[in-house]
């Protein structure tokens, strides 16, 4: 971790830090600007600075060396970042302020700490457009509950799915909050649980699961990360013009990496063995349950450059149903490619995302397995690439007009089923709008020079400092040598992954911003035997991030095919995270 403390000079409604001892002035107030700051750290750095006292500013140093103290002590804290593939700077600087436009000799301190986490391996939880709070949090006194399941919690709503609340979880056993984490650092081993669920409030549909294995991570090229597990998943979900119940469970591995190729940064690959039971229904069709075991293998690639951030993703499952079930065996593959990029510089670039994807069948799939088109709780781009969501295949085109899997091909007698390949395009724009955001670093400035050096512009060339850190990790805990060949690897790991992330979050990110939505869609639905389907949507709406929630509001409107272009669909995604 790289901290810096500084004293900061404010000008405008307020005189700040020129208040000298010979003043006279009085400690009136001292308030630490970060989240779970506990009564004890209050009450020391009171004492610390003088509260009631004559104020003397020689105390402020000492009072920010406490909070950087109190802020890396906790046990835990600093193993918890690194066996997560993280790295983190600290910026600490105080306000002395008093009132321009009073005669009391009172004088206001303020402690502000800026904490930014950087994470080396799940590339897309740096550039999430929700970011975490600059402020940093007091992690010995964040609540054990937080602290052990760090929650997901999300909010959506479609006309198929109807409004549904979800959480994911996730807990490693191996490293609970307050357990000694020294014998496990250098191994990185995890022993994850992660459970997951979604309920509609307005009908019988759900998903449930519970997903447990180990993980070693890496971040660095010469070593190699894995991970297996045991999943089980329960869903009841629309499906069609009718609804499929499914009964899944999943042994399955994998391998993630790193590269230095500028065409792929990060990697992620897999391999699963499932038993699935389903039962598919409808007005039209009332199926028993049909069991099937299956193989899946995954693939996916990030890239980051500059302004731009992509990922692909490969899934292929190969079906042997039960014999007496009557059904041949199949086989499914599937792609998908996202693509963000900011237009502009600054905190209010404008943001254009694309996903494109698509899908084949070869053999005669079963309805629940048929690709369908729909609005989807998955956000392809922006989960991690390792995540449980990534490693199950994609389902068909994504058309937000419509709701969950509620587009398909229209059989003789009425039903609606999927098909047995597709295709899809989704681009999303969004306008920001300067009055309706705050950046996530201030543009504060610290130094007096032409032009001034901000809290911005220092943080950026921390970034420098983080290759000490990664270099003393690499010999510690990686086996590489003590020579100038590491440093370089670590200079070459903060040129990749840690100096662009940092130039997003001091450049683009914001603490809230309102940002009006252009939406499009296009997708197409074909199968061996029924006519095909091309679908196409257009829509407005509003992306609203406040610290660690953001919201997707909108409505989209089909304008084709003929039998849904009197469609549309008002959507909803309220995601919360980051709590500590």
């Amino acid at each position: 971790m790289t901290t810096i403390l500084l004293s900061i000079k404010v000008t405008g409604q307020t005189l700040c830090n020129e208040i000298t001892k010979d003043m006279g002035y009085t400690v009136s107030s001292v308030k630490i600007n970060a989240r779970w700051v506990s009564p004890t750290l209050q009450k020391r750095v009171e004492q610390i600075v003088g509260l009631g006292q004559r104020f003397d500013p020689s105390k402020l140093a000492t009072a920010e060396i406490a909070v950087r103290n109190e802020l890396i002590k906790d046990e835990g804290w600093q193993e918890f970042w690194l066996l997560k593939g993280s790295t983190s700077i600290l910026f600490i600087y105080s306000q002395a302020c008093t009132s321009t436009q009073t005669n009391e000799k009172k004088v206001a301190i303020e402690i502000n700490p800026y904490y930014l986490r950087i994470d080396l391996f799940n590339v897309g939880n740096n550039i999430l457009p929700v970011p975490r709070s600059a402020r940093p949090s007091f992690y010995d006194h964040v609540p054990l509950m937080l602290k052990a399941t760090t929650p997901i919690i999300n909010f959506s709503s479609d006309r198929q799915y109807g409004p549904a609340i979800g959480v994911i979880t996730n807990t490693d056993l191996l490293h609970l909050p307050g357990t000694n984490n020294s014998k496990q650092e250098a191994d990185r081993l995890s022993a994850d649980v992660n459970l997951f669920g979604r309920k509609s409030f307005s009908k019988a549909y759900y998903d449930i699961g519970v997903q447990m294995g180990l993980a070693k991570q890496a971040y660095n090229k010469k070593t190699l990360g894995w991970n297996i597990g045991l999943q089980w998943a329960k869903s009841l979900i629309p499906w069609g013009s009718g609804q499929n119940n499914t009964n899944n469970w999943l042994v399955q591995g994998g391998v993630q990496g790193n590269t230095e190729k500028r065409l792929i940064s990060k990697w992620a690959s897999g391999i699963a063995l499932r038993s699935t039971q389903n039962t598919y229904n409808s007005s039209h069709e009332n199926n028993s349950q049909k069991d099937e075991k299956g193989l899946q293998l995954y693939a996916l690639t990030d890239t980051k450059a500059g302004k731009s951030f992509m990922r692909l993703g490969i899934w292929f499952d190969a079906a042997a149903p039960d014999k007496e079930d009557n059904i041949s065996n199949y086989q499914r593959l599937t792609s998908r490619f996202g693509y963000s990029h900011f237009l502009g510089n600054g905190h209010n670039s404008a943001l254009i995302e694309a996903v494109a994807g698509g899908g084949y069948t070869w053999g005669t799939a079963p309805i629940y397995s048929q690709y369908v088109a729909g609005n989807t709780n998955r956000n392809f781009l922006y989960e991690p690439i390792n995540s449980f969501r990534n490693q199950t295949i994609q389902n068909g085109p994504l058309v937000r007009s419509l709701g969950e899997n509620e587009g398909g091909l229209s059989t003789i007698n009425g039903n609606t089923v999927g098909g047995s390949s597709f295709w899809h395009l989704n681009l999303n724009f969004s306008v920001p709008i300067a009055r309706w955001s705050r950046p996530l670093i201030p543009d504060i400035a610290i130094t007096e020079d032409t032009p001034p050096r901000t809290l911005r512009s220092a943080l950026k060339a921390a970034s420098n400092d983080a290759a000490t850190f990664i270099c003393d990790d690499l010999i510690k805990n990686q086996g590489y040598p003590d020579n100038d060949d590491t440093y370089s690897a670590a200079n070459a790991i903060v040129d990749k992954d840690i100096r662009p992330t940092i130039d997003y979050l001091a450049d683009r990110a914001n603490v809230y911003s309102v940002k009006p939505l252009l939406l499009f869609d296009i997708g197409r639905l074909n199968d061996h035997i029924l006519s095909g389907k091309t679908f196409t949507a257009i829509g407005a709406g509003l992306q609203a991030t406040i610290v660690i929630a953001r919201l997707e509001i909108g409505y989209m409107h089909t304008l084709s095919p003929s039998d849904y272009n009197s469609r549309g669909n008002f959507f909803l995604s309220f995601v919360m995270q980051n709590f500590y």
